[in-house]
């Protein structure tokens, strides 16, 4: 049996660069569907002079969270609930959300602080978007810039134009696309509501 030559002492500095790239490019974990949406959502904030908004695992957990709701259980079967709306299927507040009631309203901004517990404590903000097959990223921002409230709150313009969006977190999936913001950094806890 032959052996494979073992280099030198000498040769192994020259060799390092050859290993951590090795070990770099085996270790690199590809952007989630959500990381990639939000950065979809990031380059439209861009492309209108915004400044893009900072990624939150917890609130990513939070659009998570949601999606699996949205596709596993009718939020209100029989009632006339949005996509903002939670069932009853889980460990948190369900709610079914109408345009205009401030009750449902705070049901949806509870979602971060019951979901997450102290990661992210403060409100949170959703824009969704449901397609019966082919949803991406490309068609969830298609579908917001063409609905005046959901881009009012992806560009702070309108009601929104005094708020300064600090955390942002997504899911993906074939039907629907939800992104969650935040007025506070993830890792903020002072003055959570």
């Amino acid at each position: 049996m032959r052996r494979l030559p073992i280099p030198r002492p000498a040769a192994w500095p020259s060799l390092l660069p050859v290993v951590l790239l090795l070990l770099v490019s085996g270790c690199a974990t590809p952007p989630s569907p959500g990381e990639r949406l939000v950065e979809t959502v990031n380059e439209h904030r861009e492309d209108r002079g915004l400044e893009p908004v900072a990624w939150s695992p917890a609130l990513a957990e939070v659009a998570k969270t949601h999606l699996e709701d949205l596709e596993s259980a009718d939020a209100a079967e029989g009632e006339q609930c949005n996509l903002h709306s939670w069932s009853e299927e889980g460990d948190w507040t369900a709610c079914c959300y109408r345009p205009g009631d401030k009750a449902s309203a705070e049901c949806m901004r509870r979602k971060p602080r019951e979901i997450t517990g102290e990661d992210y404590p403060h409100a949170g903000y959703e824009i969704a978007a449901w397609r019966s097959s082919g949803m991406d990223r490309e068609e969830a921002l298609r579908i917001w810039r063409d609905s005046d409230a959901h881009h009012e709150v992806m560009v702070n313009r309108g009601v929104w134009s005094e708020v300064e969006w600090e955390a942002i977190g997504a899911a993906l999936s074939e039907e629907y696309a939800l992104v969650w913001f935040g007025e506070e950094p993830e890792g903020d806890s002072g003055g959570a509501e």
